[in-house]
């Protein structure tokens, strides 16, 4: 009975272990996903500004070119409903690219899982 009580003892442990390990790789992977997703915000909202000045320096350019406030003005809102035309077109192609740059970032090795120093 000895050796079957160590064995199970040796077993426990193994199980323990490994669920262990299994809430690590979990708590690193949801790491990974929320630290993406705040890279992802935060480039978001610069890109934000970026494209509203941008808007705001192109309508302003239009208006000089046609003597018009609202021409310029109107002539911007619709270079962006063309752009938002072109991302509803394209949106397959954008979600898969969106979506295998995440199962990239998830199943990615880390720099030091090669090393076994």
């Amino acid at each position: 009975m000895n050796i079957f009580s160590k064995l199970r003892d040796r077993v426990v442990e193994y199980i323990d272990v490994n669920i262990k390990l299994l809430k690590l790789n979990l708590i690193e992977q949801t790491s990974k996903i929320f630290g993406y997703f705040i890279y992802i915000v935060v480039i978001l909202f610069i890109l934000l500004g970026a494209l509203l000045f941008a808007g705001f320096g192109m309508a302003e350019l239009f208006t000089q070119l046609v003597n018009s406030r609202w021409l310029g003005y109107l002539i911007t809102f619709v270079i962006y409903l063309l752009m938002l035309w072109v991302f509803i077109a394209h949106r397959r192609k954008i979600v898969k690219k969106i979506s295998n740059a995440f199962i990239r970032v998830v199943t990615e090795p880390d720099e030091d899982e090669g090393d076994d120093n």
